[in-house]
């Protein structure tokens, strides 16, 4: 089980918690057990009609065996599909080839007047979970995310090795022209043209199509693409080279007389900047190394805190700090949670989402939100009691929720809530449950300041903190989050609350 904690997910999504929650851990081993239902399913209808009808193709459906065999042959040598999902590369390669081969096959199968109606009947249970088209746009685009946060190059990427781990599938040319697109329709213009100008350069002189993309399409979309940044030297270029190529190319002419208008009235245009929240330009820096953080370590110390009553703590008594911040609070407790603990909160998170994405065994929309705080386990309840005792407000806390969080490519960030500065709302605690792998550390953007947890280790920072977490290239990492709310005497105003000066 301690394995299967350690695999990739994009986002469990709580309730101040933004970002994307459509590639779950959850939903990831989800659609991998699709695949898995599809070979054995796929395949039996193939295998059926090519009996009932002699090996004579009747209904034009014997061509899908190169997916079928082409899928089982991933599922036989990936043998345990944890470490098959650990991969960011596999994980593209899964929802691709669900979002399309298998989409394809199954719309065939279903359309085809065969024999085995039963059987069909489960196959349309399965298109309905199928990811889409949109969704593989998300997962590549997270793949490029990735991409700028560790600094790899077009060429690492095409090497299919993460954090020493190859690929089971190599990176094909067909796959950088799917991150040259989805850079392209996410308006992410850098990437799109690098990717574009790889693979063309890739391709040369041939005029051969790149799977479903022509040619034509990858340069018509090249020179957009340096047009929407006002390069149209650079649109002019590239539709040039186009031309070279294919002569005869009637879009082609038609884009170079456009570009060459507006060429004319270029002089006047100012370049386009996508504008970039100061949030993001930090948190993307401090993520991938590309901003320091503030000099602020000759400040750090630690200190010892009180507690509301000491014979709540299970484990200690005298807790010692690090105060990492003053204002806004940040403060971390370092291996206040024990092993057994953390393994024994994880594994029951992620029992709940499985439980809540899959109900009776059967496949549930893939666009679920898990949200897990039904953690009612012994040892939750034993590490909530525990954080909750740690004084570092004016007044006791309430009872509140601890949630588990598994956080993978997307990474997660919480916002402050102004509205709660007027209420009891003091801050969060976020424990880490799990190792730390390549990517996932704590951010605090807008100080500068970026904190890489240790299993077991108690993070508090006060409202007002915008807090994230960088995205995890391999593996991924499990947190509990639970809210800090005090417990207001008669009289006492919210907007008079404030945490204490440690």
């Amino acid at each position: 089980m301690m394995f299967l904690l350690n695999v990739i997910s994009i986002l469990v999504l709580i309730h101040n918690v933004q970002g994307s929650d459509l590639f779950s851990y959850i939903n990831l081993e989800k659609y991998y057990f699709i695949e898995e239902e599809l070979i054995g399913l796929a395949g039996a209808i193939v295998e059926i009609e090519r009996k009932g009808h002699s090996e004579t193709d009747v209904h034009t459906i014997f061509h899908h065996s190169r997916i079928i065999q082409h899928a089982k042959r991933i599922h036989m040598d990936a043998g345990n599909y944890e470490e098959y999902l650990a991969h960011p590369i596999n994980v593209f390669h899964l929802t691709k080839r669900l979002a399309t081969e298998w989409r394809n096959t199954t719309t065939s199968l279903l359309e085809s007047s065969l024999c085995v109606n039963d059987l069909k009947v489960k196959l349309m249970d399965i298109e309905d979970n199928l990811p889409t088209e949109m969704d593989f746009n998300n997962i590549t685009y997270a793949v490029l995310g990735l991409q700028d946060f560790h600094r790899y190059s077009n060429a690492d990427v095409m090497e299919g090795s993460v954090n020493g781990v190859q690929s089971y599938e190599p990176v094909t040319t067909e796959d950088a022209v799917d991150f040259g697109m989805s850079a392209f329709k996410h308006n992410y213009p850098d990437r799109a043209i690098s990717w574009l100008e790889y693979v063309i350069d890739k391709i040369g002189s041939s005029t051969t199509a790149v799977g479903k993309h022509s040619v034509g399409m990858l340069y018509s979309t090249l020179a957009t693409v340096y047009l929407r940044n006002n390069k149209i030297d650079m649109a002019l270029e590239t539709t040039d080279r186009l031309l070279k190529l294919v002569p005869d190319s009637t879009v082609a002419r038609q884009n170079k007389e456009y570009f060459q208008m507006k060429k004319s009235r270029a002089d006047k245009t100012k370049e386009q900047r996508i504008k970039v929240s100061k949030f993001t330009r930090l948190r993307d820096g401090l993520c991938s190394g590309t901003i320091s953080m503030a000099k602020k370590k000759s400040k750090r110390r630690t200190v010892r805190l009180d507690t509301w009553d000491e014979s709540f703590l299970t484990r200690k008594i005298d807790i010692d700090a690090m105060v990492i911040r003053q204002r806004p609070l940040i403060v971390v407790i370092p291996g206040l949670i024990s092993n057994e603990a953390t393994a024994n909160i994880t594994t029951l998170g992620y029992d709940k989402m499985f439980q809540k994405a899959i109900p009776t065994n059967k496949y549930g929309d893939p666009k679920f939100k898990v949200r897990v705080n039904d953690t009612s386990g012994p040892y939750t309840v034993a590490v909530q009691d525990d954080i909750s005792q740690i004084k570092l407000t004016r007044y006791p806390p309430q009872d509140t929720m601890f949630e588990v969080l598994n956080i993978g490519m997307d990474g997660i960030h919480r916002t402050a809530k102004k509205k709660w500065f007027g209420q009891s709302f003091s801050g969060t605690m976020l424990t880490s449950l799990s190792d730390a792998t390549l990517g996932g550390e704590v951010v605090f953007p807008l100080t500068r300041t970026i904190l890489r947890l240790q299993k077991g280790d108690v993070l508090f920072y006060e409202a007002g903190a915008s807090m994230s977490i960088c995205p995890v290239m391999y593996g991924s990492q499990w947190y509990g989050t639970m809210g800090v709310w005090e417990s207001l005497p008669n009289g006492v105003c919210g907007l008079k609350h404030r945490v204490i000066t440690v």
